[in-house]
């Protein structure tokens, strides 16, 4: 044994070191400091002379053509989905297209006519979005075709209904341009436009001059001979994450939004600006709706803008996709992090008519011209596309390394500092017999693509190093790393990590067995924000003390762990997916444990699909009791029988058969198992959500074979995130 005064002295030490770091390390990561402001905006918002001809030159033509334009008639087609996403395989959530035939007039209001409309919900959600669906923002769908095209993505069905509509995004080929952005040209690049033609044009990077949600990081081909835009593509110069508001009270009632604070202030969109604040208690409130918004975030991976010429006179819009997520903000390399919410959407446009100033335009058709209005909406977004558009490593890649320029007028750039003191941040308050009550807060620094922060929870029972982790983080569109260095407070056995190892909101003294202190870093590399969890690495070291024996154990490690997944979304095609899983450490009770599992899902006929799954695990060297698998308790690896089994050697397999109602499938299936020598069978059935999701079962455990310690009967299983 080692004395206790180590431990004491490790705190001692470390509690200033975080601080220091938390406020200082990062910004050894950024680049040299600026160069003073120039006199005029624009001496420095060219990096070279081929940037600011094209530049000037696109504008000038942008302007020249909106004169040459009264009116344009168009057919648009429009397709939205959010998907829902696991750990094992993607389940589509919701999705919606219409088709619209709409007349944008300088003059005159926007005409809107939706000639037919679906709307899908694969998972539970609100039943009035589907009867709002076909009307949903649906003025938006006439845009100015020579107006700003960096809203996209924030004036649309999608980017509305999620409370954007407010936000003024800087056009970098406005009139002001270079107060916010720099310029520099790159390659000249071949691209294909319909029909067959294709076009050379040059890339222009656009460079905001610092961060902000009203600035994006673009690039733009322009042709050099016309100077017309042929394509734009572009992100937000920063993810949205402190500009989320939320509240659960408003004018005297229950009225609970989430928001986006687009720099104007204020409440959502659509409020009254007479209604009265709020008192005192309703403020108390909402400050933990706050709280639970600060803690989302929403980017875009890459928008797609590409124009096509009509007539050989005006460079139009023809499509516009944009592709990015919704995500809970965790920023630690130990903490369980649930999986994001990918959204997509698509808007494709036929241009049928544009006229002159002072041409006269008919009437807008109210019909389709077709006996079959739905021959006009297109496929489902992730029909063609299982992945629904989020594998665009390319163009994502590029517009994450654009960076920030310098100078400029700043007034506009976000707050990289974000503190939430001890008391205000609900999710770290707890009680526990070795901290008493314990109010935890953190302070995170935001350099773009990485971040820190330091998280501190504050005992109450006696003055005494506190639960803290520090963490650096690099963020982008394809990965994500994670460093952390930590002191933990876990419950169990030593070295139960993860969800297993942690103590709750409130423990009694009554439970309090086994509390532990850990001190340790770790190292993990993930996908990025958005893209399921297909292939994850981690390495760790760490010293854990148990707090009432003074026993300790030493151990550095790491897990690999890799989830396939081929095929389309839902049950109308076959799909194949797996699950591998390896750990190890050394140290005290060196080890190595696997998981290997495989599964097929194949459709039968309409409505009905039958699946297959097995798998295997073991484990190698000298492990702890609390190394071992345990199965059984839970259901994952077979159901039907009470009590874990805990085992060094298993292996598994069920049959199951679905039939889909609505957006559920009811279920029947058998489980056999064998672990520690024994077999285990079950059969049952249950109900099945967005396909895996979510399943709720019910199991009869059967005799078979060899009988072990866990004994049979009916049981209820609530599992998620499952293969089928």
């Amino acid at each position: 044994m080692k004395p206790p005064s180590r431990r004491r002295q490790f705190g001692r030490r470390t509690l200033p070191t975080l601080l220091v770091l938390a406020c200082t390390l990062p910004g050894c990561l950024t680049a040299q400091p600026p160069n003073p402001v120039a006199a005029t905006p624009t001496q420095d918002a060219y990096l070279d002379e081929t940037a600011r001809r094209l530049v000037l030159g696109a504008r000038h033509a942008r302007d020249t053509a909106r004169l040459a334009m009264d009116s344009y008639t168009a057919l648009v087609r429009e397709r939205v989905g959010f998907v829902f996403p696991t750990f094992q395989r993607d389940r589509p959530w919701v999705s919606g297209e219409r088709a619209a035939r709409v007349r944008w007039s300088r003059d005159a209001p926007a005409e809107v006519r939706v000639l037919d409309a679906r709307f899908r919900r694969h998972g539970p959600a609100p039943g009035g979005l589907a009867r709002a669906f076909p009307e949903l923002h649906a003025e938006q769908l006439a845009a100015d075709p020579y107006g700003n095209p960096f809203v996209y993505g924030f004036g649309p069905t999608v980017g509305a209904a999620m409370g954007t509509a407010a936000i003024a995004v800087r056009d970098p080929l406005g009139a002001d341009a270079e107060r916010y952005y720099q310029f520099r040209s790159g390659d000249t690049t071949r691209l294909q436009l319909e029909g067959g033609h294709s076009v050379d044009a040059v890339a222009v990077t656009v460079i905001p001059r610092y961060r902000s949600i009203r600035l994006v990081a673009a690039i733009l081909w322009i042709d050099p001979g016309s100077h017309a835009l042929v394509r734009v593509a572009y992100r937000p110069a920063k993810r949205v994450d402190r500009e989320m508001r939320g509240r659960f009270l408003h004018g005297g009632g229950w009225d609970p939004r989430v928001w986006i604070d687009g720099g104007q202030g204020g409440g959502p969109p659509g409020d009254d600006p007479a209604t009265p604040p709020p008192g005192l208690i309703a403020r108390l409130i909402n400050i933990a709706a706050y709280r639970m918004a600060a803690k989302l975030e929403i980017d875009l991976a890459a928008v797609v803008v590409d124009f096509a010429p009509w007539e050989g006179r005006h460079w139009l819009p023809r499509r516009v996709r944009w592709d990015g997520h919704l995500a809970w903000e965790i920023v630690s390399a130990t903490a369980f992090v649930p999986p994001g919410v990918p959204f997509s959407a698509d808007w494709a446009l036929e241009i049928e008519e544009v006229r002159a100033p002072g041409d006269p335009a008919p009437p807008i058709a109210t019909s389709a011209g077709t006996a079959d209005t739905s021959d006009l909406l297109p496929p489902s977004i992730w029909r063609d596309d299982p992945s629904a558009g989020r594998d665009r490593p390319g163009v994502a890649g590029a517009l994450a390394a654009i960076g920030v320029g310098q100078g400029g007028d700043r007034s506009e750039a976000a707050n990289p500092w974000f503190f939430f003191p001890p008391g205000m941040a609900l999710g770290l308050m707890r009680y526990t017999p070795v901290e008493g009550y314990s109010a935890g807060g953190l302070v995170r620094r935001d350099f773009g693509w990485w971040r820190s922060q330091l998280t501190v929870r504050i005992p109450t029972s006696g003055w005494a190093v506190p639960d803290m982790d520090f963490t650096l983080q690099h963020d982008h569109p394809q990965r994500k790393t994670q460093f952390s260095v930590y002191r933990q407070l876990r419950g169990g056995a030593l070295g139960i990590g993860g969800l297993e190892g942690w103590t709750g909101y409130f423990v009694r003294a009554a439970d309090s067995v086994n509390f532990h202190w850990t001190h340790g870093a770790s190292l993990r590399f993930t996908p990025g924000n958005g893209l399921r969890n297909r292939l994850s690495f981690s390495v760790f070291a760490e010293q854990d003390a148990e707090i009432d024996t003074d026993a300790e154990r030493t151990r550095v490690g790491g897990a690999l762990e890799w989830k396939p997944w081929w095929g389309a979304f839902g049950d109308r095609a076959v799909g194949v997916g797996g699950n591998v899983i390896v750990r190890g450490s050394a140290g005290d009770n060196p080890h190595v444990k696997a998981l290997v599992e495989g599964a097929v899902v194949v459709p039968v006929v309409a409505g009905l699909s039958f699946g297959l799954q097995g798998g295997a695990a073991g484990v190698w060297g000298d492990p702890a009791p609390q190394d071992l698998w345990e199965v059984g308790a839970a259901g994952y690896w077979f159901r039907g029988h009470s009590g874990a089994v805990a085992t060094s050697r298993t292996w598994m397999g069920r049959v199951d058969l679905q039939r889909s109602v609505r957006f559920l499938h009811v279920s029947v299936y058998g489980d056999r198992a064998s672990a520690e020598g024994a077999d285990y069978c079950a059969v049952g059935a249950g109900l099945v959500f967005m396909d895996g999701l979510l399943r709720l079962d019910v199991a009869k455990g059967l005799v078979c074979g060899r009988q072990g310690s866990s004994r049979g009967g009916w049981r209820f299983h609530p599992r998620g995130f499952t293969f089928f």
